[in-house]
């Protein structure tokens, strides 16, 4: 494949529906270097599956810190506004699906659109064979709400994971205006904040430190708003836990 463009350390790809073709980047992306796929998913069915994770979460009790948001088979929702409760710094609106039979159809449905090309990505990115229905497997949507949603910079275990995706489901200037995920590369930081936009996935070795830098920090942070940074991601539940924190 042709990249579109290239930054040191990020190159950026027009993906479209073969996604078998991005197999051909595995050795550049386990080599350190950050990978964009524009356009996977439609801007609208990712404003779609914003609003019914948001009304999902409407209908569900609030997770609350005593009770372990790392368990198998949960469907959860928790606002996590207090960063000094985490090991991992961060702060935003997090979403987890471990078990997404049990969710209704209409989000269900939609949501599925986006996890099964994702997981096919990742397999192939990867070499790995990872299946929806594995107990240790869930999809997490993070709201990056503005007022100052952020992740600090951490790393994972490369292995058995190997592959990170992020898929972007919202859109800078109209959902947020400032904030983006960077990462440290071997050739230098890269910043993905001006490139990656609603339907984007990045691809990046499950090992690179990696942080999501504030978003929209002077704003007031309304919890109940759709605004903000939102990204989908799949996790291992089991290389999710060893996450390090770098101050």
């Amino acid at each position: 494949m042709k990249s579109i463009q290239s930054e040191p350390g990020l190159k950026i790809y027009k993906l479209n529906s073969d996604l078998k073709r991005a197999q051909s980047l595995q050795h550049e992306l386990l080599s350190g270097t950050v990978l964009l796929f524009k356009r996977v998913f439609q801007t609208q069915d990712a404003r779609i599956l914003r609003n019914l994770v948001m009304d999902w979460s409407r209908e569900q009790p609030t997770l609350t810190f005593d009770k372990n948001a790392n368990s198998q088979n949960l469907n959860f929702h928790r606002i996590d506004g207090s960063p000094e409760k985490s090991n991992l710094p961060h702060v935003f609106h997090q979403y987890g699906f471990g078990d997404i039979d049990a969710i209704n159809n209409n989000l269900k449905l939609k949501l599925m659109e986006f996890v099964t090309p994702m997981l096919e990505l990742q397999n192939l990115l990867a070499g790995t064979a990872y299946q929806i229905d594995d107990p240790n497997f869930r999809v997490k949507l993070l709201q990056y709400v503005c007022g100052g949603g952020f992740l600090a910079q951490h790393t994972h275990p490369l292995e058995p994971q190997r592959v990170g995706l992020i898929c972007a489901l919202s859109e800078r200037g109209k959902d947020y205006d400032s904030g983006g995920t960077t990462f440290d590369t071997p050739s230098g930081k890269v910043d993905t904040g001006a490139f990656h936009s609603a339907g984007d996935i990045i691809a990046f070795r499950y090992d690179l430190p990696h942080e999501v830098l504030p978003t929209d920090p002077e704003s007031a942070v309304d919890w109940t708003s759709t605004k903000g940074r939102w990204n989908l991601v799949l996790e291992l539940l089991d290389t999710h836990t060893r996450s390090n924190y770098r101050p």
